[in-house]
């Protein structure tokens, strides 16, 4: 499912909808045509959508380094879902070297910003991690949260 927000620009929110009616016609190449340039202009839904496309090889060869790519930009504007599953395929090491700790930041982010579904990886993660790790990446959350005030 796509995270609805507030667009822009009334041209943004036209094309993002012409986009999502592609992907739900299964048109998966016109989706990632209107949603790529969104993304590129920086509209965090767009980038999220294009991420799940390479996430999930539809319309393109599944490739989790560049989900991974489309799913960062999105996350660094506070997209909770982009969070998530940013958060997840790093935990797992998909599209390159398992990272833990980077991986914890996002998903607690995602729960600070409503993803119930980021709790479980999340807590999952902070009994993984060294004393450390842990002080480091919460102190990462907390400066993130603290930009935001």
């Amino acid at each position: 499912m796509l995270l609805a927000a507030v667009a822009p620009h009334p041209l943004a929110a036209d094309d993002f909808a012409r986009g999502t009616a592609a992907y739900e016609r299964g048109d998966y190449h016109t989706a990632r045509g209107y949603w790529s340039v969104l993304g590129v202009q920086g509209d965090a839904r767009a980038q999220y959508a294009v991420g799940t496309l390479y996430e999930g090889g539809r319309g393109v060869p599944r490739d989790a380094a560049e989900a991974i790519k489309w799913y960062g930009q999105a996350a660094a504007q506070d997209h909770p879902q982009a969070q998530h599953r940013l958060g997840l395929l790093l935990d797992g090491g998909t599209g390159g070297q398992r990272d833990p700790e980077r991986a914890y930041v996002w998903l607690a982010l995602a729960v600070h910003n409503g993803v119930p579904q980021a709790v479980g990886p999340r807590d999952k993660l902070a009994a993984e991690l060294t004393a450390e790790q842990r002080e480091r990446a919460d102190a990462t959350v907390q400066a993130w949260l603290d930009r935001k005030k």
